[in-house]
């Protein structure tokens, strides 16, 4: 396997090690699925290397950059859990990553009718780069069709830490642009397993099991 060359751990434990916007690129343009695909080999090694348990793969082009990597990390066996994101800028300029959609949101939408398409497929819905002035507003959202599950409070490109009053989930990002800048970041956020099944990323006990494929061929021997 392409990862075979690193020194990994089996990283499922109580508490997980949580980076949700991670890019493949500077994204000035669409990628190829070729191009996609090497930087994607990149980003999740490095991934492995930095002890990382779920990473969000988002792009601005939408979710199939992270489908890929998603599919890659299934059928190579790393354990690490993908989320694949769309990172979208709204009509009315509010910055968001929407996980685990089945279609892309279309472009060009206020936030709120965005966060209300994304939520109808069942997705996740990340906030970031809010201004007071917002924050005090999603205060009202909820218990609402607009209600973001995640805010993010701090990311390692903007380097600004934002401290604001609101009652959300809080995260921080590295906001990489590839793997080797993956690794060199040392920002992610750890959240405990009971928390990430409450907020809809894992399944209640995905993971705890779970054996990579590095380690089968030993666990087999051991258990032989």
């Amino acid at each position: 396997m392409w990862y075979s060359s690193f020194l990994k751990t089996a990283l499922r434990k109580h508490n997980l090690r949580v980076d949700l916007r991670v890019y493949i690129g500077d994204e000035l343009e669409p990628s190829s699925t070729q191009d996609i695909e090497s930087k994607i080999k990149s980003i999740l090694s490095s991934a492995i290397i930095k002890g990382l348990d779920i990473i969000g793969i988002v792009s601005r082009f939408g979710i199939e950059p992270g489908q890929i990597a998603s599919k890659q990390a299934i059928e190579n066996k790393i354990d690490l859990k993908v989320i694949p994101g769309q990172d979208y800028l709204s009509a009315d300029k509010v910055k968001a990553v929407f996980y685990n959609l089945k279609q892309n949101i279309p472009p060009n939408l206020n936030i709120q009718d965005a966060i209300k398409q994304a939520k109808a497929q069942g997705g996740k819905v990340m906030l970031y780069d809010l201004s007071r002035s917002l924050a005090r507003e999603i205060s009202n959202w909820q218990s609402t069709p607009y209600e973001p599950d995640f805010v993010e409070i701090y990311n390692a490109h903007s380097k600004a830490y934002k401290d604001l009053d609101i009652d959300y989930p809080r995260v921080i990002s590295s906001a990489a642009r590839s793997g080797s800048e993956l690794e060199d970041i040392p920002v992610y956020s750890e959240i405990p397993r009971n928390k990430l099944s409450n907020y809809g990323l894992i399944a209640e006990e995905e993971g705890e099991n779970y054996v990579p494929g590095y380690l089968q061929n030993v666990e087999g021997e051991i258990n032989g």
